[in-house]
């Protein structure tokens, strides 16, 4: 203090500032501080670092559930699937939806359709009329959807489950709608529904189609209000479990947006899905379907279309196959072919699948390519032939990664997700190597330096360029390179951690104030970071 005053805060900064150092600090403000903070952090980290961890508005977190997963490297129990009580009238409302899709073959007539629904609406607004108790309207509803002429007829069946569901449980934001607003809502969207939906086989489409089609649908519509029925039927169908792979953060409806779905799955998980689909490959095909699939999606980031479209003119192999412990060649070529178009232009990208995949897993690629080779087939063939399978595939990779990790929100689009972010830290092998002193996620081959090393050889860039953002952008298929910082990066919280822990230690005090009264355990090996806290109090573990 000066003469017994106490003094300011900038002002102990400019007098610490002034103490240790030759520089004159006296017109410091703590508008030129923060200033000085930005670039230190800019130039010591990097701009695109500096956004992740510094601007809120950039790169999505991991919701806590998936946070603590990653952090322990072990299963976190979240959203236990519901399981509906038979006993609950109206229950078993959407269980007909297999045997809908099921039994669908042929082509249905637009104004078939169409009339149909108009006659449903009529009958329904009737019992309005009349002043019916609401238990009237559901029961007429349940029995509309249990008809036989609903259930042959999918597009059909699936507008009036709608219908029944904002009877019964209100819409996105009211609990309890008005008859006349759920007609409303339905009859909106029936249009442009059925107008792209009715000449597609509903029961093949993927999550990835369904958001590429709905919001198709949504540009049909004239009223901008009205768009927004688009999004709150993709909320209907994910909520009941129909579309099983639909994200809402894909449905392009201004002023309806949600939060991207952020999520991922840590290698050592994905490995012992792969492990049980390889003890199960003799049983049935759709296990060696599951396993190729997995690989495309979470080793490459391929998105579920362009995984099951690819055909074998797509790859390039090295003649010979490398001898035991070396890496093969093995380049994949995104692109366009007569079996599915790509999302967008910048979809169109080269892979180095022998840099990005486990030995173990190129290996089993290269046999079942000379196998396709020895029989004679053409290069222009699917790898994936069977679309039925292919679905029945994917289930199962989304039952299997549901169950090792008992997080139960997961799909298979999070894949992708994953391959963002384990990329960009093996792009940044400096994460790796501080990471793999406290965490055990990093534990695992494709974080090892030789794989590291193949892929920077294979993608041509310099330990120190600032490229690789853009390098990463290309890999996932982006036009612009904050689609990937903004939507698919989530590890900022772990990684500005990791890059923290060189300049800063994790004082008691420090630790106490966060968690309660805590000391941190010395580091040991395959002991994460959330295990090493050791609380004083039992009852503050149980609340954290």
């Amino acid at each position: 203090s000066q003469e017994g005053k106490p003094l300011k805060v900038t002002a102990c900064i400019k007098e610490y500032l002034n103490t240790v150092s030759d520089f004159n600090w006296s017109d410091l403000s703590i508008i030129k501080l923060r200033t000085l903070r930005k670039i230190d952090n800019a130039l010591r980290y990097g701009s695109v670092q500096y956004q992740m961890y510094f601007l809120p508005s950039i790169s999505q977190a991991l919701p806590e559930h998936a946070f603590m997963r990653l952090l322990t490297n072990k299963a976190c129990l979240n959203s236990e699937p519901h399981i509906y009580e038979s006993s609950v009238e109206g229950a078993n409302a959407f269980k007909p939806w297999k045997k809908v899709i099921g039994g669908h073959a042929t082509f249905i007539d637009i104004d078939i359709t169409s009339k149909q629904l108009d006659k449903i609406f009529v009958r329904l607004l009737l019992l309005y009329e009349k002043k019916e108790p609401r238990a009237n309207h559901l029961a007429f509803m349940n029995d509309t959807l249990n008809a036989v002429y609903v259930i042959a007829n999918p597009y059909l069946w699936l507008l009036c489950s709608w219908l029944y569901s904002l009877l019964k449980n209100g819409g996105t934001f009211k609990r309890r709608l008005k008859v006349t607003t759920t007609v409303d809502y339905v009859k909106s969207l029936s249009k442009p529904f059925i107008t792209l939906f009715s000449t597609c086989d509903i029961g093949l489409l993927s999550g990835e189609d369904w958001a590429n089609k709905l919001n198709e649908a949504a540009e049909l519509f004239t009223s901008a209000q009205r768009k927004k029925y688009v999004y709150y039927f993709a909320q209907f169908l994910i909520d009941t479990n129909l579309v099983r792979d639909l994200c809402l953060s894909d449905i392009d409806v201004i002023g309806s947006s949600s939060e991207v779905d952020a999520n991922l799955i840590s290698p050592t998980h994905i490995d012992e899905v792969l492990n049980y689909l390889i003890q199960h490959v003799e049983d049935d095909p759709i296990y060696q379907y599951a396993y190729f699939l997995l690989c495309f999606c979470f080793f490459s980031g391929l998105r579920r279309n362009e995984t099951a479209k690819l055909t074998w003119a797509d790859f390039s192999f090295a003649v010979n196959a490398p001898s035991k412990d070396e890496f093969d060649y093995v380049q994949l070529s995104v692109r366009p072919n007569q079996y599915r178009t790509l999302k967008t232009t910048a979809a169109r990208r080269e892979l180095p699948l022998d840099a990005l995949w486990p030995k173990s897993a190129i290996n089993k690629l290269r046999k079942r390519y000379q196998i396709h080779q020895n029989t004679g087939a053409s290069k222009k063939a699917l790898l994936f032939d069977n679309a039925k399978q292919v679905n029945q595939a994917y289930e199962l990779i989304t039952d299997l990664i549901r169950h090792y990790t008992q997080d139960y929100t997961l799909r298979v689009h999070h894949l992708r997700h994953s391959f963002a972010n384990w990329t960009w830290c093996r792009l940044n092998p400096n994460l790796i190597k501080k990471g793999r002193t406290q965490l055990t996620i990093f534990k695992h081959e494709i974080f090892d330096n030789d794989y590291l090393q193949q892929l920077q050889t294979r993608l041509r860039y310099r330990a120190n360029t600032r490229k690789k953002m853009f390098i990463l952008s290309h890999l996932m298929g982006h036009k612009e390179v904050h689609s990937t910082l903004n939507s698919y990066l989530h590890l900022k919280d772990i990684l500005f951690y990791l890059e923290l822990t060189s300049r800063f230690t994790l004082t008691k005090y420090f630790a106490s104030e966060c968690v309660g009264r805590a000391t941190l355990l010395e580091q040991e090996q395959g002991l994460s970071l959330a295990e090493r806290i050791h609380y004083y109090a039992k009852g503050s573990e149980e609340t954290l």
